[in-house]
């Protein structure tokens, strides 16, 4: 399982949209397979929702065995103070 964390420069404009593709990877000389993708819009669900959501992937493999990605997305903004 691997989690990964990503971070957006606060100066730009947060995406709207996440692609997500789940590979599989059997070794380290093997091609990834991909088991599935979901497409995740931040406009469609409010922060409650983000941060603890469960997205169906799509994709043959995926649909067949239903496949499904739990996500948690947190906001978190930071405001810098000038004295």
């Amino acid at each position: 399982m691997l989690f990964r964390s990503l971070e957006f420069d606060a100066s730009e404009e947060p995406p709207s949209v996440l692609d997500v593709e789940v590979l599989d990877v059997d070794g380290p000389f093997d091609q990834a397979c991909s088991l599935g993708h979901a497409e995740i819009n931040f406009l469609k669900h409010t922060s409650t929702e983000l941060a603890d959501i469960w997205v169906p992937l799509d994709g043959k493999l995926a649909q067949s065995s239903q496949s499904k990605l739990h996500l948690r997305i947190f906001w978190t903004i930071l405001m810098e103070l000038k004295q």
